[in-house]
Protein backbone atom coordinates (compact mmCIF):
# COMPACT_ATOMS: atom_id res chain seq x y z
CA UNK A 1 0.00 0.00 0.00
CA UNK A 2 1.56 3.46 -1.24
CA UNK A 3 2.09 5.99 1.85
CA UNK A 4 0.43 9.10 2.24
CA UNK A 5 2.09 12.15 1.47
CA UNK A 6 2.10 15.28 2.85
CA UNK A 7 -1.45 14.96 4.60
CA UNK A 8 -1.36 18.51 6.19
CA UNK A 9 0.52 20.89 8.74
CA UNK A 10 0.89 19.86 12.18
CA UNK A 11 -1.81 21.11 14.55
CA UNK A 12 -1.32 19.91 18.55
CA UNK A 13 -5.34 20.28 18.23
CA UNK A 14 -4.90 17.15 15.98
CA UNK A 15 -1.58 15.33 17.31
CA UNK A 16 0.02 14.32 20.17
CA UNK A 17 3.89 13.07 19.82
CA UNK A 18 4.98 9.68 21.42
CA UNK A 19 8.80 8.81 22.01
CA UNK A 20 9.71 6.57 19.52
CA UNK A 21 11.58 4.25 22.10
CA UNK A 22 8.36 3.11 23.68
CA UNK A 23 6.98 1.88 20.19
CA UNK A 24 10.50 0.40 18.44
CA UNK A 25 9.98 -2.78 20.12
CA UNK A 26 6.32 -3.17 17.79
CA UNK A 27 6.53 -4.44 14.30
CA UNK A 28 3.31 -3.58 13.62
CA UNK A 29 1.24 -0.12 14.32
CA UNK A 30 -0.94 -0.09 16.84
CA UNK A 31 -1.99 3.48 15.27
CA UNK A 32 -1.54 5.29 12.24
CA UNK A 33 1.87 6.78 13.08
CA UNK A 34 3.53 10.11 11.48
CA UNK A 35 6.93 11.73 11.56
CA UNK A 36 6.85 16.24 11.50
CA UNK A 37 9.25 17.23 9.20
CA UNK A 38 11.11 20.82 9.65
CA UNK A 39 8.97 22.19 7.47
CA UNK A 40 6.05 21.47 10.42
CA UNK A 41 4.11 18.76 7.18
CA UNK A 42 2.87 15.79 8.90
CA UNK A 43 3.83 12.48 6.83
CA UNK A 44 2.22 9.29 7.51
CA UNK A 45 4.56 6.19 7.49
CA UNK A 46 2.52 3.52 9.18
CA UNK A 47 -0.74 2.91 8.93
CA UNK A 48 -2.67 1.12 11.47
CA UNK A 49 -2.01 -2.48 11.78
CA UNK A 50 0.76 -2.71 9.33
CA UNK A 51 3.96 -3.22 9.45
CA UNK A 52 6.31 -0.25 10.90
CA UNK A 53 9.44 0.76 8.57
CA UNK A 54 11.53 2.78 10.55
CA UNK A 55 13.95 3.24 8.17
CA UNK A 56 10.69 5.23 5.91
CA UNK A 57 11.40 7.90 8.48
CA UNK A 58 15.23 8.49 7.16
CA UNK A 59 13.62 8.66 3.61
CA UNK A 60 11.97 11.43 4.36
CA UNK A 61 15.30 13.17 5.67
CA UNK A 62 14.35 13.34 9.58
CA UNK A 63 17.21 11.52 11.14
CA UNK A 64 17.05 11.11 14.96
CA UNK A 65 13.70 11.20 15.62
CA UNK A 66 12.93 11.07 18.92
CA UNK A 67 9.63 11.18 18.79
CA UNK A 68 6.76 10.38 15.90
CA UNK A 69 2.92 11.90 16.10
CA UNK A 70 -0.36 9.64 16.02
CA UNK A 71 -3.49 11.09 16.21
CA UNK A 72 -5.04 12.55 19.76
CA UNK A 73 -8.04 10.58 19.89
CA UNK A 74 -6.33 7.45 19.54
CA UNK A 75 -3.57 8.53 21.85
CA UNK A 76 -4.71 6.87 25.06
CA UNK A 77 -5.43 3.87 23.46
CA UNK A 78 -2.01 3.49 22.20
CA UNK A 79 -0.79 4.22 25.28
CA UNK A 80 -3.30 1.40 26.77
CA UNK A 81 -1.68 -1.05 24.56
CA UNK A 82 1.93 0.00 25.66
CA UNK A 83 1.26 -0.54 29.44
CA UNK A 84 -0.30 -3.89 28.52
CA UNK A 85 2.95 -4.74 26.44
CA UNK A 86 5.26 -3.22 28.94
CA UNK A 87 3.40 -5.53 31.88
CA UNK A 88 3.64 -8.51 29.95
CA UNK A 89 7.35 -8.04 28.80
CA UNK A 90 8.47 -7.45 32.38
CA UNK A 91 6.37 -10.51 33.48
CA UNK A 92 8.88 -12.21 30.71
CA UNK A 93 12.38 -13.64 31.68
CA UNK A 94 14.13 -10.37 30.15
CA UNK A 95 16.88 -8.63 32.39
CA UNK A 96 15.98 -6.19 35.05
CA UNK A 97 17.56 -3.49 33.19
CA UNK A 98 15.40 -4.20 29.75
CA UNK A 99 12.27 -4.43 32.01
CA UNK A 100 12.88 -1.15 33.84
CA UNK A 101 14.28 0.82 30.49
CA UNK A 102 11.04 -0.07 28.74
CA UNK A 103 8.97 0.85 31.63
CA UNK A 104 10.65 4.16 31.71
CA UNK A 105 9.88 4.30 27.97
CA UNK A 106 6.26 3.84 28.64
CA UNK A 107 6.31 5.86 31.23
CA UNK A 108 7.42 8.93 29.47
CA UNK A 109 4.11 8.54 26.71
CA UNK A 110 1.89 7.63 29.92
CA UNK A 111 2.87 11.20 31.29
CA UNK A 112 2.13 13.00 27.65
CA UNK A 113 -1.77 11.52 28.45
CA UNK A 114 -1.94 12.65 31.54
CA UNK A 115 -0.41 16.13 31.07
CA UNK A 116 -2.13 16.88 28.17
CA UNK A 117 -5.77 14.71 27.86
CA UNK A 118 -8.45 14.68 30.36
CA UNK A 119 -7.54 12.81 33.31
CA UNK A 120 -10.29 9.47 33.46
CA UNK A 121 -10.29 6.24 35.66
CA UNK A 122 -8.23 4.69 32.92
CA UNK A 123 -5.51 6.72 32.93
CA UNK A 124 -5.16 6.61 36.16
CA UNK A 125 -5.58 2.64 36.38
CA UNK A 126 -2.54 2.89 33.59
CA UNK A 127 -0.41 4.50 35.85
CA UNK A 128 -1.47 2.52 38.88
CA UNK A 129 -0.46 -0.19 37.04
CA UNK A 130 2.89 1.06 35.76
CA UNK A 131 3.79 2.33 38.58
CA UNK A 132 3.56 -0.66 40.76
CA UNK A 133 5.95 -2.28 37.82
CA UNK A 134 8.27 0.54 38.01
CA UNK A 135 8.52 0.27 41.83
CA UNK A 136 8.87 -3.23 41.95
CA UNK A 137 11.82 -3.75 39.87
CA UNK A 138 13.66 -0.63 40.95
CA UNK A 139 13.24 -2.28 44.65
CA UNK A 140 15.68 -5.43 43.06
CA UNK A 141 17.76 -3.16 40.82
CA UNK A 142 20.68 -1.99 43.39
CA UNK A 143 22.32 -0.37 40.20
CA UNK A 144 20.48 3.28 40.43
CA UNK A 145 23.59 4.74 38.77
CA UNK A 146 22.20 3.18 35.00
CA UNK A 147 18.34 4.43 36.25
CA UNK A 148 19.05 7.82 36.88
CA UNK A 149 21.10 8.08 33.36
CA UNK A 150 18.38 6.40 31.89
CA UNK A 151 15.68 9.09 33.56
CA UNK A 152 18.19 11.81 32.16
CA UNK A 153 17.65 10.85 28.90
CA UNK A 154 14.05 11.10 28.66
CA UNK A 155 12.68 13.88 26.98
CA UNK A 156 9.50 15.36 28.15
CA UNK A 157 10.71 17.86 31.19
CA UNK A 158 7.40 16.79 33.04
CA UNK A 159 8.08 12.72 32.27
CA UNK A 160 11.77 13.46 33.42
CA UNK A 161 11.05 15.04 36.28
CA UNK A 162 8.25 12.92 38.00
CA UNK A 163 10.12 9.67 37.04
CA UNK A 164 13.19 10.64 38.74
CA UNK A 165 11.22 11.38 41.68
CA UNK A 166 9.97 7.85 41.78
CA UNK A 167 13.77 7.03 41.39
CA UNK A 168 14.92 9.15 44.11
CA UNK A 169 11.99 7.77 46.75
CA UNK A 170 12.78 4.41 46.36
CA UNK A 171 16.49 4.61 46.35
CA UNK A 172 15.56 6.34 49.59
CA UNK A 173 13.61 3.47 51.10
CA UNK A 174 16.13 0.69 49.94
CA UNK A 175 18.53 1.72 52.88
CA UNK A 176 15.95 2.38 55.61
CA UNK A 177 14.58 -1.66 54.37
CA UNK A 178 11.20 -0.26 53.54
CA UNK A 179 9.63 -2.74 51.69
CA UNK A 180 6.32 -3.29 53.36
CA UNK A 181 3.81 -2.78 50.53
CA UNK A 182 2.19 -0.35 52.86
CA UNK A 183 5.32 1.88 52.83
CA UNK A 184 6.33 1.52 49.48
CA UNK A 185 2.88 2.20 47.79
CA UNK A 186 1.74 5.68 48.58
CA UNK A 187 5.26 6.90 48.51
CA UNK A 188 5.95 5.98 45.02
CA UNK A 189 1.99 6.79 43.89
CA UNK A 190 2.88 10.03 45.56
CA UNK A 191 6.19 10.96 43.93
CA UNK A 192 4.51 9.75 40.44
CA UNK A 193 1.40 12.14 40.90
CA UNK A 194 2.87 15.00 42.78
CA UNK A 195 3.43 17.43 39.90
CA UNK A 196 -0.28 16.37 38.09
CA UNK A 197 -1.68 20.03 39.01
CA UNK A 198 0.57 21.14 36.50
CA UNK A 199 -1.55 20.19 34.09
CA UNK A 200 -3.73 23.12 34.83
CA UNK A 201 -0.94 25.63 34.36
CA UNK A 202 -0.01 27.23 31.84
CA UNK A 203 2.12 25.55 29.19
CA UNK A 204 4.83 28.21 29.13
CA UNK A 205 4.75 28.52 33.34
CA UNK A 206 5.47 24.94 34.07
CA UNK A 207 9.08 24.78 33.83
CA UNK A 208 9.52 28.18 34.03
CA UNK A 209 12.79 29.52 36.21
CA UNK A 210 10.93 30.53 39.48
CA UNK A 211 13.55 33.63 39.57
CA UNK A 212 11.94 34.96 36.15
CA UNK A 213 8.32 34.68 37.25
CA UNK A 214 6.51 37.81 38.47
CA UNK A 215 4.85 37.92 41.56
CA UNK A 216 1.09 37.04 40.16
CA UNK A 217 3.23 34.29 38.46
CA UNK A 218 4.70 32.78 41.51
CA UNK A 219 1.58 32.25 42.88
CA UNK A 220 -0.53 30.88 40.40
CA UNK A 221 2.37 28.56 39.79
CA UNK A 222 2.42 27.40 43.28
CA UNK A 223 -1.42 26.38 43.05
CA UNK A 224 -0.50 23.39 41.29
CA UNK A 225 -0.57 21.52 44.39
CA UNK A 226 -3.90 22.00 45.64
CA UNK A 227 -5.42 21.73 42.19
CA UNK A 228 -3.06 18.46 41.99
CA UNK A 229 -4.68 17.03 45.22
CA UNK A 230 -8.37 18.24 43.78
CA UNK A 231 -7.30 16.75 40.72
CA UNK A 232 -6.65 13.07 42.02
CA UNK A 233 -9.80 13.66 44.84
CA UNK A 234 -11.81 13.19 41.80
CA UNK A 235 -10.87 9.20 41.36
CA UNK A 236 -10.80 6.85 44.33
CA UNK A 237 -7.09 5.41 43.06
CA UNK A 238 -4.53 7.48 45.69
CA UNK A 239 -4.16 6.63 49.12
CA UNK A 240 -4.70 9.52 52.37
CA UNK A 241 -0.99 8.86 52.45
CA UNK A 242 -0.31 9.12 48.88
CA UNK A 243 -2.68 12.20 48.60
CA UNK A 244 -0.71 13.72 51.62
CA UNK A 245 2.47 13.66 49.64
CA UNK A 246 1.14 15.46 47.08
CA UNK A 247 -0.47 18.33 49.33
CA UNK A 248 2.96 18.70 51.39
CA UNK A 249 5.63 18.01 48.53
CA UNK A 250 6.39 21.75 48.71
Amino acid sequence: MAMTEHVERFSDEVYLAVPTASIIHYKKAMSDLFVRLPSDKMVKFAHKGESIDYERINRYGAKDVRVIYVFKNEFADLVNELVRGATAFGAGKATTDEKVGRFFNVAEALYCELLRLPLTEDSFSRAVTLTGEISHNIIHKPDFGKLIKSVIGMGDEFARHSTGTVVMANMLMVPMEWKNTKLVEPITMGAFFHDIGLKEIPEELRFKDRIEMTKEESQLWESHVGIGVQLLNTFNFLSPEALRIVQEHH
